[in-house]
């Protein structure tokens, strides 16, 4: 327990106290799901838009490199060997029109909604258990005063200059 939590909610447990106590009893995935989830879906995000058009920008042979290849070659068995290679990368997860992204949003946005009003119906019942354990409590003993201005004029002075500069 915090110092100042004596303060702010009474004597009884403090309000991170309760949470932890509340989710000790569930396992680790069924808490972490949805941030897992997410990673999953910036790793396969990553991999398709970034990591793949690189590599194969890179590991692909260029133009002048197929034509020098294959110029000693029939006509017909240069334009089979010619028409699949190309330098470009076609993103897997944009196959059937992105319908992978719309149902990776659907599934994060709906837990990410869901999850705010589990998050809001638990500051509600600890509002409601810290007002209960507040009124249970015996009152909160006093926190120290604060000097005011009348004590702290009296405690230091300000030596005061002559009226007159000539009087000394």
């Amino acid at each position: 327990m915090r110092y100042y939590d004596k303060y702010l909610y009474g004597y009884g447990e403090s309000i991170m106290a309760s949470r932890l106590t509340r989710h000790s009893d569930s396992n680790w995935l069924a808490n972490h799901w949805r941030p897992i989830a997410a990673l999953v879906y910036l790793f396969i995000c990553l991999f398709d838009f970034v990591m793949a058009p690189a590599w194969v920008g890179m590991h692909t042979e260029t133009i002048s490199e197929l034509v020098m290849a294959i110029k000693d070659l029939p006509v017909q068995t240069q334009i089979i060997l010619a028409a699949p290679r190309s330098n470009e990368w076609n993103p897997l997860t944009l196959i059937g029109g992105g319908l992978f992204h719309v149902a990776f949003g659907a599934i994060l946005g709906a837990s990410a909604w869901s999850h705010g009003r589990e998050k809001v119906e638990e500051m509600r019942q600890d509002g409601e258990t810290q007002r209960a354990n507040i009124s249970a409590s015996p009152p909160n003993p006093p926190l120290p005063s604060l000097p005011t201005m009348t004590t702290m004029t009296t405690m230091t002075t300000m030596p005061t200059k002559p009226d007159n500069p000539d009087e000394k």
